[in-house]
């Protein structure tokens, strides 16, 4: 910021260290922006692969359980993440392709919730040209050649995308009924912690600040927690409305994921609230998408020191393509694994950590 004071110009930045600092907390905040759309995102095609099927009405109450992994999983991978050269260890390599793996996972799972979204308003479209266009779109997430480009859209894109959603959900107070969430532990107290513990899988991004290039500052720590934390009450509540709103057997009822992803339409049904959760629906998981596949294409660039390629997408063309119940089911298994994934990456950046040294603040 600059003021005119007779005839000179002043700053507040007095200091290249200063103005770099600003330039860093601005990124932070950036980057935990991006970080919090993706695990919305990743909650969102949870309730909708698992969640609704398997738990329905208490969907909430599991996501609610997840704050405890998330709070734990947060500050051990800022404390793990202030080992120095982390991912030169054997073991810290180990962890990074652990962690790339949860993150090809999470494009997949974004990828065929994006394509079953597509097919919910056009049936008639092969899922296999879906699956490419939108490949094709992400793309520029295989070069990252710009890495504050993404972080500073998503930052730009948050309140945007609360916005769409909060006009389409929020729209609907009045046609709930309040006996929709009852049963209140829904078919079975046991599938609330079952839903749970399959949801931590959806904790991926909490995970990112092991893996951040500098440390953070004790308010940038602060921000990030608070906006992963705002990330999962959102999630939640997104459950509770749906719960609200629609009774025990709307929810647990097979439906395709496309049906479940615009759940809310089939109460509001003005023009403008489906324009709006369908185009930030849409949104939303595409930023998941290019999330997932940037933090992979730089952590493997970081790991073996070469450029992964954008063929490297089409890896995750056969299930999304496929889009049958066969396909589904193999993708939901394939989510389940990434809590364990997860857990294989603290653990080995966790043994990889004894006896290093922590990097020096900026």
């Amino acid at each position: 910021m600059s003021i005119l004071s007779k005839g000179q110009t002043k700053t507040s930045v007095q200091s290249t260290p200063a103005q770099f600092a600003q330039r860093t907390a601005a990124a932070a905040n950036n980057r935990f922006s991006l970080l919090a759309i993706h695990l919305y995102a990743q909650l969102t095609v949870g309730l909708c692969f698992y969640l609704y099927r398997h738990v329905s009405t208490p969907s909430y109450m599991s996501i609610l359980l997840l704050f405890v992994p998330l709070s734990v999983i947060y500050f051990l991978s800022l404390h793990l993440g202030k080992t120095e050269n982390l991912l030169s260890t054997p073991l810290g390599k180990c962890a990074g392709m652990l962690f790339i793996f949860c993150l090809l996972i999470d494009a997949l799972m974004s990828l065929a919730a994006f394509t079953a979204l597509v097919r919910e308003m056009l049936p008639d479209y092969n899922s296999a040209l879906i699956v490419l266009a939108s490949l094709i779109c992400v793309m520029p997430a295989f070069r990252a050649r710009n890495p504050h480009a993404l972080p500073s859209l998503a930052h730009l894109l948050r309140f945007p995308l609360l916005l769409a959603f909060a006009f389409s959900m929020l729209g609907t107070l009045n046609q709930g009924n309040g006996g929709n969430l009852f049963p209140l532990l829904g078919m079975d107290g046991k599938r609330i912690f079952t839903g749970g513990l399959w949801m931590c899988g959806c904790l991926s991004p909490v995970l990112s600040p092991l893996f951040l290039s500098g440390p953070l500052q004790k308010t940038q720590k602060r921000k990030g927690f608070a906006s992963l934390s705002v990330a999962l009450l959102l999630g939640a509540g997104t459950a509770l409305l749906a719960a609200y709103l629609l009774p025990f057997y709307f929810l647990s009822r097979p439906e395709t994921v496309g049906t479940q992803l615009l759940l809310f339409l089939k109460v509001n049904t003005s023009l403008l609230a489906w324009s709006l959760m369908v185009c930030g629906m849409m949104l939303l998981l595409l930023i998941s998408l290019s999330c997932a596949l940037s933090q992979c294409c730089r952590l493997f660039g970081c790991i073996t020191r070469k450029n992964l390629s954008p063929w490297a997408g089409l890896l995750l063309l056969p299930l999304p393509a496929l889009a049958t119940d066969g396909a589904m089911e193999w993708l939901v298994a394939l989510a389940s694994v990434r809590g364990w994934l997860l857990a294989g990456v603290l653990l080995a950046a966790l043994i990889g950590t004894i006896g290093r040294k922590d990097r020096k603040s900026a």
